[in-house]
């Protein structure tokens, strides 16, 4: 392989490489709100059922929440 088509070839695929880290990080931005996230695990929960048992609700809230990257 020629100096020429080897340095063509690292070069494309750096850019690649970078192109990919830039939209994953642009993915990884894309989180709901805390409002949001909150709307989202009550309807989350309501359509599993859980409605009576408090801790049962309040713990699968919590980790709901923690899903979308929120503490409770």
């Amino acid at each position: 392989m020629s100096k020429s088509k080897l340095t063509r070839t690292v070069f494309c695929a750096v850019t690649v490489v970078a192109l990919f880290g830039t939209v994953q990080s642009g993915v990884a931005k894309a989180r709901p709100t805390y409002d949001q996230a909150w709307a989202l695990c009550t309807k989350a929960l309501n359509r599993a059922g859980i409605r009576k048992d408090e801790s049962a609700r309040y713990s699968a809230g919590a980790a709901c929440m923690l899903h979308y990257g929120y503490r409770i």
